[in-house]
């Protein structure tokens, strides 16, 4: 068994099976065992207090096929110096440190902890002398998605059809849908969008990994006079999506793209 203290994460880091942020701070929590108020047993030792302990420092790498190639490094708080939680405050056994992650590129990253006891002594081999947690791991992204490409079709929309919008990442496609889309068609008073009743929108928005599809609502033809798509054909039309998102919390810039529905609806094929 180790001889150095087992601390382990705590807190939101470790409320879900991952987690993300968009911030250049990352608040890191920690457990130590050894003072624990609830537990009759415990020796109520705070980090600072353990003659052998040296440090109980953060590392982390990133996540890759490579993985096994690439060195752990440790990790730099707001002061730019190497985190050290037996220099950190103390309360009821939760210690707390800001990591600067202001500098690391966006990539998904392994973190860990790592406790260092006894450097000067090499009669007790490192193994010993050393404790890792089980590495917890989080997304670094502090970059909003952007469009890739052109909605599709890019030109002469059918109105009934879908309309796919395509980004250069995945987004939050949790439910109920964050993003918002609306499309004005030119030379028509009516506007229609997917969020102003949302038991019966005008759009339909399915958001699916990196996809956003667009699609008139039954409700669409009811504020048409006509009833019939046939009164939007050969119109202009702007597509707008706001608070699209990425799992992160980035969000997107309003995006707006301009195109046109067909002039004439598709021809239908009778099959003998």
């Amino acid at each position: 068994a180790p001889l150095c203290v087992e601390v382990e994460f705590y807190g939101h880091l470790i409320a879900g099976d991952s987690f993300a942020t968009n911030q250049d701070t990352l608040e890191v929590a920690i457990l130590n065992p050894e003072n624990q108020v609830a537990e009759y047993y415990n020796a109520r030792t705070a980090l600072e207090d353990m003659t052998n302990l040296d440090a109980v420092k953060i590392e982390y790498r990133k996540v890759t096929a490579r993985s096994a190639n690439l060195g752990w490094t440790p990790a730099i708080g707001t002061d730019n110096q190497v985190i050290n939680f037996k220099q950190q405050e103390e309360v009821e056994g939760i210690l707390r440190a800001y990591w600067d992650i202001s500098r690391l590129p966006d990539f998904e990253y392994e973190v860990r902890l790592k406790s260092e006891c006894m450097e000067g002594s090499l009669a007790v081999p490192a193994k010993l002398r050393q404790y890792y947690s089980e590495p917890i791991v989080g997304l670094i992204d502090k970059t909003a998605p952007k469009v890739f490409g052109f909605p599709q079709p890019t030109i002469n929309l059918y109105p009934g059809d879908p309309l796919t919008v395509e980004f250069d990442e995945d987004l939050e496609c949790e439910q109920p849908f964050l993003a918002r889309a609306a499309i004005e068609v030119t030379d028509l008073l009516n506007s229609f969008d997917s969020y102003s009743n949302a038991l019966s929108p005008d759009l339909l928005l399915v958001c699916s990994g990196n996809q956003l599809v667009i699609q008139f609502g039954d409700s669409a033809l009811n504020s048409l006079p006509w009833r019939t798509y046939d009164q939007l054909l050969g119109h202009g039309y702007t597509l707008t999506l706001e608070n699209v998102q990425d799992n992160a919390g980035n969000v997107l810039e309003t995006y707006t793209f301009e195109s046109n529905f067909v002039c004439t609806p598709p021809e239908l094929t009778l099959l003998a």
